[in-house]
């Protein structure tokens, strides 16, 4: 049992592995075990184990070995110089960097080997740690078939794939994610709807994947300026692609207006990385007194910094214009005024005029909102009259926000919740 210390310890590349809490009470109990009277401490550090491990297994749906499952999720998920040129596709496998990947791959499956199921069986527990079945599975055992490979080559191999196709750190289980603390965090309960949940609109979606697939295909793409009434599926559209296009590569990063200064440090990350990425920012509009919008007008077309390649600003906005327009702007001559106020409307005019594609979300006409309605309503099953849906429908509307997509989703929740309570 020694030899699993100086197993877990060898590792250049993955130094996850030496900081890992599991992996350190499996080392931990693996010494107490070799040693006579000791049985005890290790049975308190044997629940300690047990319980991370349960933790882990149901926040991430792993089946199985357990252990083995939580091993290769390290490797899935670490960000090291291997992992990173797989992302990048630029690993060269005669390079230096990927023979001590093979070791450290090599080391892998030496634990991968190590009988963890001598634990429960010295101890005396009948935890089933081994061939777990979770609460909620998640359909995917990519990680229980990891840990049936046990050559180093195969190991490297599988790995190296999977960083191509799905990133390396949390890029690889995350389609939405936020810029905190400079780095990438992802964002855990994000929305998960697809593009043909948000009902009308299919000119406007279309537009939005020919220009996100074009993007991802490496051909000519533009930043895009979602306009229209609020409520109307403007941010649901931008959200809904990331799930549309995770597989492929795709990213949204949502950055808020107030960390537009950040800006050159967000596309030094993100265009240091292998995936392609739409830097999302909702509810684009700035008052007269702010000027954080020149930090992203600069950066849009015309500034020392640029945008990366692999990055696209998707913006939503319900102003045209973004930047607020006073009547005095149009009108020159007042003692106070800006000599030039020309100048001054196209000064503010510029930041839209600088996303090369501007999608419009017009606000749905009546039919339009009852048909929404209509569409939501057979999803959900309900089953009431068309006539009296469109009666409560239109009542709804009258005391609530307006015709649009959300006021039709809002008003449906509502009918759901009245017809479950009789």
């Amino acid at each position: 049992m020694l030899a699993f210390k100086n197993i877990s310890e060898t590792f250049l590349l993955y130094t996850c592995v030496k900081a890992d809490p599991i992996v350190a009470l499996v080392r931990r109990m693996a010494a107490l075990l070799s040693q006579e009277g000791r049985e005890e401490e290790a049975r308190h550090l044997y629940y300690e184990y047990a319980a991370l491990l349960l933790v882990q297994a149901e926040a991430h749906g792993f089946a199985g070995n357990l252990f083995h499952c939580h091993l290769c999720r390290l490797f899935l998920t670490d960000m090291n110089p291997f992992s990173m040129a797989c992302e990048r596709g630029g690993l060269n496998e005669s390079s230096t960097l990927y023979q001590l990947a093979r070791q450290d791959m090599c080391a892998l499956r030496d634990m991968l080997l190590f009988d963890v199921g001598i634990f429960s069986r010295h101890i005396g527990q009948n935890e089933n740690l081994m061939a777990y079945v979770p609460n909620n599975a998640s359909g995917n055992t990519y990680m229980s078939e990891l840990g049936t490979l046990k050559d180093g080559d195969a190991l490297a191999e599988a790995f190296k794939r999977h960083y191509a196709a799905m990133g390396a750190g949390v890029l690889s289980g995350y389609a939405m994610l936020r810029f905190e603390a400079g780095g990438l965090a992802g964002a855990a309960y994000a929305d998960t709807a697809r593009l043909d949940d948000i009902v009308g609109y299919a000119e406007q979606k279309r537009m939005l994947c020919d220009n996100t697939e074009a993007f991802l295909r490496d051909f000519p793409a533009n930043n895009v300026l979602l306009v229209g009434a609020r409520g109307t599926g403007k941010s649901s559209c931008v959200k809904a692609l990331a799930n549309e296009y995770f597989a492929k590569g795709l990213r949204v990063v949502e950055l808020p207006k107030d960390k537009l200064e950040e800006l050159p440090d967000v596309l030094a990350a993100l265009g240091a990385r292998g995936k392609k990425f739409l830097l999302y920012i909702d509810d684009l509009s700035f008052d007269e007194s702010e000027r954080q919008y020149k930090y992203l007008k600069s950066i849009l077309e015309g500034g020392v910094v640029q945008r990366p390649n692999n990055v696209l600003f998707y913006a939503t906005s319900n102003r045209r214009h973004i930047v607020q327009e006073k009547w005095s702007d149009k009108q020159a001559g007042y003692e106070d005024e800006e000599l030039h106020a020309t100048d001054t409307r196209n000064e503010k005019m510029s930041l839209s005029d600088r996303f090369g594609l501007t999608i419009t979300f017009p606000k749905p006409s009546p039919q339009e909102y009852f048909a929404i309605v209509s569409e939501l309503a057979r999803r959900e099953g309900l089953d009431v009259s068309a006539e009296f849906l469109q009666k409560q429908a239109a009542m709804w509307e009258l005391n609530q926000k307006g015709l649009s997509g959300r006021t039709a989703r809002q008003f449906l929740d509502h009918m759901i919740c009245e017809i479950n309570k009789v």
